[in-house]
């Protein structure tokens, strides 16, 4: 998904590094070891019934083969650092991680008997929806099946993957893969984005403000303020949407009925 692109975004990069670690090491000790790491830290139902409680945090760092870490990575690092930059670093790890705990509980009792659960779609998920609820207006660029591009705006990419997730659901595509985790991710996203929010606003209405900059502020104070949606949009048009603050991505999203129409 293409159209937010925060340059930055340490957490996104430590944790895609994190999962290309744990599957070379299963791909340079073997099958072997890889059937006994999945078993031991794969969620499951026995796994939880046993107090293997780790399982909801360490089977997102498991893949069962390259593809489906390329896909979850390539995600996260498209959608990841600029939800990382809205809600800061420790935010960010409760999003994702939350995210994955809530796919993971979704699906187990979905799981066939002994199965596993393994993989980061349910964190990936959740950073997805909760970006494209946070930001409904601003158009994205989708590559659908990481090849075919079709513009959007990022409110309808959200509502079309959860849409796509219960049809493969309901129909039985794609077996093997794990629609109740993903949904459950999204639902997660979408709580997270709007408790976050209610959580800003709520922090604004406890004392009172002289001026719209000083709102802005209290919304955002660890970021410089924009003064004007004018000179935002002006910012936006002569060095793109990385060089926003999160102050004047809201003045952009909140201002008025035509702010969306700068988005291009």
């Amino acid at each position: 998904m293409k159209g937010l692109s925060n340059p930055g975004g340490r957490i996104t990069k430590s944790l895609i590094l994190a999962n290309g670690v744990v599957f070379a090491i299963g791909a340079i000790l073997g099958p072997q070891f890889v059937v006994a790491s999945n078993s031991i830290f794969g969620l499951s139902t026995a796994g939880l019934a046993d107090g293997w409680w780790w399982q909801l945090i360490t089977h997102q760092f498991l893949h069962g083969n390259g593809v489906h870490l390329l896909m979850n990575m390539v995600m996260l690092w498209f959608v990841g650092r600029d939800m990382e930059e809205v809600i800061g670093r420790n935010g960010f790890l409760l999003l994702y991680f939350g995210g994955g705990i809530c796919g993971g509980l979704f699906q187990l009792p979905f799981l066939a008997p002994g199965g596993v659960l393994i993989g980061a779609s349910g964190s990936v998920c959740a950073v997805l929806l909760a970006l494209t609820t946070t930001f409904p207006k601003v158009p994205v660029t989708a590559l659908i099946f990481f090849l075919i591009p079709i513009r959007m705006k990022a409110g309808a990419l959200g509502v079309a993957v959860v849409l796509g997730s219960i049809l493969f659901w309901i129909t039985g595509l794609a077996p093997g893969v794990g629609h109740a985790a993903h949904l459950g991710g999204f639902a997660f996203g979408f709580v997270f984005a709007h408790v976050s929010k209610w959580m800003r606003t709520n922090a604004g209405k406890h004392r009172k403000f002289t001026s719209e900059s000083e709102w802005d502020a209290a919304m955002d104070p660890d970021l410089p303020i924009a003064a004007s949606r004018d000179e935002a949009v002006e910012k936006l048009l002569r060095h793109g949407l990385a060089s926003l603050t999160k102050a004047e991505i809201r003045l952009l999203e909140s201002r008025g009925p035509n702010a969306s129409r700068h988005w291009r």
